[in-house]
C-alpha cells in the first residue's frame, strides 16, 4: 500500500474511534439504562443497604446502637453524584459534521502530521459539541502538512489502531449491544435482575431482624 493510501485507512480508525466514544457509546448507554438501568439501581441500593447492616451486626456487639450509627455515617459516608448536563446542539446536519471531521483528520491529526495535540483536542471538543460553523471555519484554514511517518510506521499504526478498536468494542456498553438486540435475551436478563432484587430484600429482611434482636438488649 502506498503512504497516500495508508494515511486515509488511518484517519478513517481514528474518526472511527471517536465516533465510538463520542456518539455511539452515549447511545449504547443510554439503551442500557433505559432497558436495565432501573433494576439495576434497585439491586445496587439494596446490596449497599445489605452491607450497611452487615456491618452494623458486627459493630453492636462492642457498640451501643447510637455509637453504630455514628460509626456507620462515617464508614458509608454517600459520595456526593453531581452529573453535569451540557446543552449540545443536535439540530445539524450528522453527516456534514461527520465528513468535515473526517477531512480535518486526514489533513492535520497529529498521529499523521506534525500538528499540536492541543489545537487538535479543540477540534475533537467542537465536533463534540456538533458544533458545525467552527469545524467549517477550521476546515477552510487548514494547513498543508507532509506526512511525518513512513510506509512502515503508517502500518504499525493502522495496525494499532485496529487492535484498539477491538479493544474498545470488548468493553462496556459495545459488549451489550448483541443483549440489547436480542429480545428473549432482555426479558431473561430482566427476570434474573428482578430474582436478585427479590433476594436481596428477603436477605435485608432478615438481617433486619437479626440486628434488631441484638440491639434490643440496650433498651433494658
Amino acid at each position: 500500500m502506498n503512504e497516500k493510501y495508508l494515511s486515509f485507512l488511518i484517519s478513517e480508525l481514528i474518526f472511527t474511534i471517536d465516533d465510538l466514544e463520542i456518539n455511539q457509546k452515549q447511545e449504547i448507554t443510554s439503551k442500557y439504562d433505559e432497558t436495565f438501568g432501573e433494576l439495576e439501581s434497585i439491586a445496587e441500593e439494596l446490596n449497599l443497604n445489605i452491607r450497611i447492616l452487615r456491618r452494623k451486626i458486627e459493630l453492636i456487639n462492642t457498640h451501643t446502637p447510637q455509637d453504630v450509627e455514628e460509626i456507620i455515617k462515617k464508614e458509608f459516608k454517600e459520595e456526593e453524584k453531581s452529573e453535569e448536563v451540557q446543552e449540545i446542539n443536535t439540530k445539524v446536519d450528522k453527516k456534514e459534521l461527520d465528513d468535515i471531521y473526517r477531512e480535518i483528520i486526514n489533513r492535520v491529526s497529529p498521529v499523521l502530521y506534525d500538528f499540536s495535540h492541543e489545537d487538535f483536542d479543540k477540534i475533537k471538543e467542537h465536533y463534540k459539541n456538533k458544533d458545525l460553523e467552527s469545524l467549517r471555519k477550521i476546515k477552510k484554514e487548514l494547513p498543508k502538512l507532509s506526512l511525518k511517518l513512513s510506509e512502515e510506521e503508517l502500518e504499525e499504526t493502522r495496525e494499532d489502531l485496529e487492535y484498539k478498536i477491538a479493544f474498545i468494542l470488548k468493553e462496556f456498553p459495545f459488549n451489550q449491544m448483541e443483549l440489547l438486540e436480542n429480545h428473549d435475551a432482555v426479558v431473561y436478563n430482566l427476570q434474573k435482575l428482578e430474582q436478585l432484587c427479590e433476594d436481596y430484600k428477603m436477605m435485608y429482611a432478615s438481617l433486619q431482624e437479626e440486628y434488631n434482636l441484638k440491639a434490643a438488649r440496650f433498651s433494658y
